[in-house]
């Protein structure tokens, strides 16, 4: 749960959460998200497969150890933890965290330049790759840009652990995502494509390593220029 910012008198509870960056960080990611998964089948071949078994194998390792080993205070702390990693990167000041069984908070002071990123420190909890990123940094330093099935398995196993926790702090009782401008619904549309845009970021890496990236990249190029060009001739 998010606490109170010291910045306002009010509740942190009774605040609604969502501007203009946040809804279009939602139309940005629902685009990316649609182009990735017209683009994902291009990718698609036999050691795409093979890839993507070990990936799924990691993933449900990942997951099931996730779901056995992360319970009661650490997963709170964890849960609390993502608020306090996506405030700082914005700038924001830690002010509290507390943590109990199957509750807590995370305060913090914002300014007027980081106000508009609270929506996304609310939500962090719910679509924030906590332990892939540190395994795909854990994967480079091990292996390089050598796509190997050592770091497929790595990353498929943190990403599996990523998305357990993920879906498993969802629920009506945290206000987290009911604080969003929109209410229960939008909150939970935006970390569904959120989730979404990082899987399919990750599958193309699963499926064909750096060119896969390359390629998500190049497709979104061509699509960005047709759109200038669609508006140039229009």
């Amino acid at each position: 749960m998010l606490g109170k910012p010291r910045r306002r008198p009010s509740k942190h509870q009774h605040q609604t959460l969502g501007g203009m960056a946040f809804f279009a960080s939602l139309l940005a990611l629902l685009a990316l998200s649609v182009l990735f998964v017209t683009t994902l089948p291009k990718l698609f071949d036999n050691s795409a497969f093979i890839n993507s078994f070990y990936f799924l194998m990691g993933g449900a390792v990942g997951a099931s150890l996730a779901g056995f080993l992360i319970q009661g205070r650490f997963s709170v702390f964890l849960h609390e933890l993502k608020h306090s990693i996506l405030s700082g990167l914005v700038g924001n000041k830690a002010r509290a965290m507390k943590v109990k069984k199957n509750s807590g908070y995370f305060k913090y002071e914002y300014t007027a330049e980081t106000e508009a990123y609270n929506a996304f420190i609310a939500l962090a909890p719910y679509f924030f790759p906590l332990f892939t990123i540190p395994a795909a940094i854990s994967a480079l330093v091990l292996w390089g840009a050598n796509h190997m099935l050592p770091s497929i398995v790595l990353i498929g196993g943190a990403f599996g652990a990523d998305l357990l926790l993920n879906i498993k702090d969802i629920g009506p009782h945290q206000s987290d995502i009911s604080l969003i401008k929109g209410g229960y619904t939008v909150g939970i549309f935006y970390i569904f494509v959120a989730n979404l845009s990082i899987s399919l970021i990750i599958l193309a890496w699963v499926f064909q390593g750096d060119y896969g990236l390359k390629f998500l990249l190049h497709a979104l190029w061509d699509q960005a220029i047709n759109i200038v060009a669609y508006y140039r001739s229009s």
